[in-house]
């Protein structure tokens, strides 16, 4: 991709190229040629920029519901490998992990969460609306009202460095707050 050198008015500080065809994945490079008064020159290049026409996407490792149980409790550290947990105690938080969300060319920038009763991805957000929540590839959503016996879905949107998202949606995770009942206790005598 080349348009040449390109004159500056004097005095402008920027100039628009229109018409021109930028393929997606490939560095371009801008340069600038500057002269002064007396014929000196000065030249300088950008590092360059790829063009990212792609959204994020999602890996073969998907997304994992839950989080407190994958936290390490020796360094608070998220194990994103931990496998996916379908159940929640909590009657106020659900958990996400999403290590295989992606983007080849441009890389993740940041996730937005959110959460809803509907697996669906276009599905209204009825329990907790999108918000920020940095660049980690997890969430815990804290302080939900959610009902005993429910299941419930985070829903994540991926944006690239580009500005392009893609939305996915965990495992159904189901509030199960009641313990564990034990009727029969049978004790042997070794």
């Amino acid at each position: 991709v080349s348009k040449g050198w390109l004159p500056v008015p004097a005095g402008e500080t920027e100039l628009v190229v229109g018409d021109l065809t930028v393929p997606a994945s490939v560095r371009v490079y801008t340069s600038v040629r500057c002269f002064d008064a007396v014929g000196n020159i000065a030249v300088g290049s950008t590092d360059g920029f790829i063009r990212d026409a792609t959204v994020p996407v999602l890996a073969s490792t998907g997304i994992r519901a839950g989080v407190t149980t994958a936290i390490d409790p020796k360094t608070g550290t998220v194990d994103l490998a931990a496998p996916s947990r379908p159940f929640t105690a909590s009657p106020s938080e659900l958990g996400a992990r999403f290590p295989g969300v992606t983007d080849p060319e441009s890389g993740v920038s940041s996730f937005y969460v959110g959460a809803s009763s509907s697996p669906l991805v276009s599905a209204d957000l009825d329990v907790l609306p999108l918000q920020q929540s940095g660049p980690l590839p997890w969430a815990l959503l804290s302080g939900l009202n959610l009902t005993a016996g429910s299941t419930y879905y985070v829903h994540v949107r991926a944006y690239n460095g580009a500005g392009l998202y893609s939305d996915f949606v965990s495992p159904g995770i189901t509030v199960d707050s009641t313990p564990a009942i034990c009727d029969f206790v049978r004790v042997f005598n070794p």
